[in-house]
């Protein structure tokens, strides 16, 4: 399973993605998270993107109700780093005990440019 910015060490990964609109304006940008595990559950899934996503969506929302917003801009990769960090570390949370780890999200505020916080170990491409 390839993730954005690196190759995942386990062999079964499963990657969402969800739309985000900084302070309520446009441009949408399009944020993924992806989930990886060494076994698959179940019924053969690492886990269920519904609940993948909504883990994503859940914490998007939680940015959104900040006060203060953190808005990454496209020319502040920083700003945007640390915002995918912080959605790192609430899908982490979200995903504990699951059987699965989240490792990595990205995020693309224009089609031709994109942020990605992997974790350590996910070797870049």
């Amino acid at each position: 399973m390839s993730a954005p910015g690196g190759r995942v060490r386990e062999p079964f990964g499963v990657r969402v993605e969800a739309w985000y609109q900084p302070g309520g304006a446009a441009p949408r940008w399009r944020v993924a998270a992806v989930a990886a595990a060494e076994r698959l559950d179940e019924i053969g899934l690492v886990v269920d993107f519904r609940r993948l996503r909504a883990w994503l969506q859940e914490c998007l929302g939680e940015l959104a109700a900040l006060p203060g917003e953190p808005v990454a801009a496209a020319d502040d990769p920083a700003a945007a780093l640390a915002l995918g960090r912080r959605l790192l570390a609430g899908l982490r949370r979200r995903c504990r005990g699951q059987g699965c780890r989240i490792v990595a999200v990205e995020i693309t505020p224009e089609p031709d440019l994109s942020f990605v916080v992997a974790e350590e170990g996910a070797a870049p491409r």
